[in-house]
């Protein structure tokens, strides 16, 4: 993460040439970020990028993006994005396919047993954090973007496989029976390296294992770990489930009980598909391992967002101007398409990628007004009175398809309340009966400081998701109110 880190310190440098240099503004990866809504201003909600490989169609309005997310029948995810994680993911399939797979899935992210044991183990976790932070003293805390990932990762033992760790483990920590490596350490391996493993693919790994580096020795034996505690549950589950009994809620047992309700489970991968409504077990696997891969970083990241700037904001919104996901990919497919803008219609050809810009149309004045780019966290309060004269407050909620942190549609993020719940505990938790500040430096005084804090925040990169670039160098203290 460090070297691709230094390699989008190094390629592409800001310029003044930026705004108008085609190559320098659209070459970044994450441009959108820095864009902020300005090429739909200077074009049009609607415009297209023209490429020797494919065209790339750019949504920045809220009918027209509400739309294509409606008919996920016609603008599916590209195969060539999504092949790499192969079709034993329920973000990966589609048709009936992806029916099995959301009716098995959907039960587990819906049910209050899950949200509980998410609200009680990110409780938990923070609870450990803080004490961690407040033993810090008057030490500027420079892990903020570490320890973010460290408690989000450590949700997700728990809340998926029932499996708990303290946020501050002895380094003689004993591995789970049986194992080379703890499941948490196994899952932290895989989640930091998943790009990698993906591309390359876990067989490769442990074929060529000896002749890689230690590094990468590690990662296979990793994946060969994680495997095995799956497995290892399953079968666990499997005799829980024949012999009548119950284990502890978890995500796991959620998934495999949801299909097992379904169908027959499945634990031969070349049953026919049509005939069996339930997961396979490579297929529970799958899922299982994206929403670990999705439910860390997202949220840790967008902790680490919202720590920072409360340090230098009392009250602020952070979803809407530092979404993780800068964006997403659909496609026409195969057959040109027809889309509404407005009273027109737009004919689409074959195979055009088509990106909902999600940062762009959260921070376009047509929708967040003139100060789109300005904290106001009043602007999600509508203020009125009653017949009685008594004031009023109401949240106010914006036009379908104009705010999008969860995506929106049948093929939105499966796990919206299951992260809603995490962030809103993390929060309780950290603000009780404490509040942030910046540790200054060099003399600065407060609105220096502020602005220090708003700059590292705003120089940020893609490499997974959207990330601050050097989180370490804003200093936080944290001090107990009162």
């Amino acid at each position: 993460m460090d070297a691709t880190c230094r390699y989008y310190r190094a390629s592409l440098p800001e310029t003044q040439y930026y705004s108008f240099v085609p190559l320098i503004r659209f070459g970044r990866r994450a441009w959108e970020f820095k864009d902020k809504a300005q090429i739909h201003l200077e074009i049009g909600d609607i415009c297209i990028m023209v490429t020797p490989d494919k065209n790339v169609l750019y949504i920045c309005d809220a009918d027209t993006l509400s739309e294509v997310l409606l008919r996920r029948n016609e603008f599916k995810r590209p195969r060539e994005v999504l092949g790499v994680l192969s079709t034993s993911l329920d973000q990966s399939v589609s048709g009936e396919d992806w029916r099995r797979h959301k009716k098995a899935t959907g039960p587990p992210f819906s049910n209050e047993q899950t949200n509980n044991l998410v609200w009680q183990e990110a409780l938990r976790q923070i609870q450990e954090m803080m004490h961690y932070w407040i033993d810090q003293g008057e030490l500027a805390l420079q892990t903020t973007a570490e320890d973010a990932k460290t408690f989000s990762l450590n949700i997700l033992p728990s809340t998926g496989f029932g499996k708990s760790y303290p946020f501050n483990p002895p380094s003689d920590t004993d591995n789970d029976s049986g194992h080379s490596m703890s499941y948490k350490e196994s899952l932290s391996l895989i989640v930091g390296n998943a790009i990698p493993i993906l591309i390359i693919g876990p067989n490769f790994l442990l074929k060529w294992k000896r002749h890689l580096l230690e590094s990468s020795q590690k990662i296979a034996q990793a994946t060969v770990e994680f495997q095995t505690y799956m497995k290892e549950m399953v079968q666990e589950e499997r005799e829980l489930i024949a012999k009548g009994k119950r284990s502890k809620p978890n995500l796991m047992t959620s998934l495999i009980r949801a299909s097992q309700s379904n169908s027959e489970f499945k634990t031969n991968d070349t049953d026919t598909r049509s005939e069996q409504s339930g997961l396979s077990e490579s297929e529970i696997f799958g899922n299982v391992f994206v929403f670990n891969f999705a439910g860390h970083d997202t949220i840790s990241h967008t902790l680490c967002y919202a720590l920072n700037l409360l340090a230098a904001h009392p009250t602020l919104e952070t979803l809407r101007l530092y979404h993780p996901l800068v964006t997403f990919t659909k496609s026409t497919g195969n057959l040109p398409r027809t889309i509404t803008y407005g009273s027109k219609e737009l004919h689409l050809p074959p195979n055009t990628m088509i990106m909902p810009s999600i940062l762009d149309i959260q921070s376009h004045p047509h929708y967040r007004g003139a100060d789109r780019l300005l904290w106001r966290p009043s602007r999600w309060i509508i203020s009125s009175s009653n017949r009685n004269g008594e004031l009023t407050k109401e949240l106010w909620t914006p036009p379908k398809g104009s705010y999008m942190p969860w995506s929106e549609g049948p093929r939105g993020c499966p796990g919206k309340k299951f992260g809603q719940v995490e962030f809103v505990a993390a929060m309780a938790g950290l603000f009780h009966g404490h509040r942030v500040e910046i540790v200054k430096e060099g003399g600065e005084n407060q609105r220096e400081a502020e602005k220090r804090v708003k700059g590292l925040v705003d120089h940020s990169v893609m490499v997974l998701l959207l990330q601050m670039m050097n989180p370490e160098k804003a200093g936080l203290r944290w001090v107990r109110k009162g």
